[in-house]
């Protein structure tokens, strides 16, 4: 054990310019994310749901009304087209929002949404700068078709937010020298 009065080891100290560059990003993520939360969350549940929410608006009602959650069915015919995992995620949602309705069946997505945007910033600071961190979450958080299918009623958020959650934990685990990519690419042909 290290004494009080031993010098710290400098990979595991930071300069006070660190802190502040940590402090900077912090605050910009912390802003990046309430602009995402604005976005994503107002009026959630406002308008109708159409097209394909219907459809896991329905499984999700069908399960808490038959308690089968490992069967999805459609009215009444088997729909295995689609991970479990969404149609639970709008079923957890339902006490949030008081009952399975609009809000509760677009809620998951809204919130992989800006986990979603919160990882690609942690990512991209991982990789290149903290200036290219923030940028990315802003322009991943004012796209379109992202902010369009983080308000729907769908899987593809879902699936993007648990890919960049991956990303995330590979990046981590390669820069510490161990995990599942050192095994995988220890084979000839990630040589070079």
């Amino acid at each position: 054990m290290a004494s009080a009065s031993a010098p710290r080891d400098s990979a595991t100290s930071q300069s006070p310019i660190d802190n502040e560059n940590n402090s900077q990003f912090r605050m910009r993520a912390g802003l990046v994310l309430i602009l995402t939360a604005i976005l994503f969350f107002a009026r959630l549940g406002a308008r109708a749901l159409w097209s394909s929410e219907f459809r896991w608006a329905e499984i999700a009602r069908e399960m808490l009304a038959t308690h089968n959650y490992f069967w999805p069915t459609i009215n009444g015919h088997v729909y295995y087209d689609k991970p479990l995992g969404s149609y639970w995620l709008v079923i957890f949602s339902t006490p949030f929002t008081g009952g399975l309705n609009e809000a509760a069946a677009r809620l998951p997505c809204a919130i992989a949404g800006m986990l979603a945007v919160m990882l690609l910033m942690l990512l991209v600071r991982r990789l290149y700068d903290a200036r290219t961190a923030i940028l990315s979450g802003v322009i991943l958080a004012t796209s379109f078709s992202f902010v369009f299918f983080s308000r729907h009623a769908s899987a593809d958020v879902e699936t993007l937010t648990g890919e960049l959650a991956a990303l995330l934990l590979f990046n981590r685990n390669e820069e510490r020298g161990g995990g599942i990519s050192r095994k995988v690419c220890s084979d000839s042909h990630c040589r070079s």
